[in-house]
């Protein structure tokens, strides 16, 4: 579905044009209505399964009358990249972060051979990450798992790898 900014700002806290490539997540996704999500301003790739029509949009509001975890309220600029506005309601898929890619930090320390393993979970590991104190030399070490579940995307001093989980 499509909806108008009607000039106000969405739940990230920014005014957007009608024409701007933004969409809002449902309720549940997006978390504390009352505060900005982690989830703002990353961007979903959207396609219309009946046309093969793409859109890159960011997530800019919430939607708390959206019906399902797998709903997405798009700008009316936005949704006329998939479909004419009569369509109303179209089926789509939505390539990553729908449904949102989980973002996983893990910590390496070494302590003269003594390794600890620990898993964080974050919102991003987009932004610069580091761990400050002991003698290890690795740093946070970002991980995206990749929805559903297939893949594990890991990247490490700007080496990226993929891999099959089975």
């Amino acid at each position: 579905t499509y909806y108008l900014q009607n000039g106000q700002a969405g739940a990230c806290g920014k005014v957007h044009a009608d024409t701007d490539l933004i969409a809002a997540i449902d309720k549940d996704r997006y978390g504390d209505l009352g505060a900005v999500s982690p989830l703002c301003w990353q961007q979903v790739k959207i396609t219309n399964t009946e046309n093969g029509n793409t859109a890159i949009v960011t997530i800019a509001d919430a939607c708390p009358s959206c019906e399902n975890n797998n709903s997405i309220d798009l700008s009316k600029g936005a949704f006329e990249k998939l479909a004419t506005l009569d369509e109303g309601m179209v089926p789509s898929k939505p390539f990553l972060p729908f449904p949102l890619s989980f973002y996983l930090c893990m910590r390496f320390h070494n302590v003269i051979g003594d390794w600890d393993t620990r898993w964080k979970l974050c919102s991003r590991c987009d932004r610069p990450y580091a761990y400050h104190g002991g003698r290890g030399f690795f740093r946070f070490f970002p991980f995206k798992l990749v929805v559903p579940y297939s893949q594990l995307e890991t990247s490490h001093l700007g080496v990226r790898e993929r891999w099959q989980l089975r």
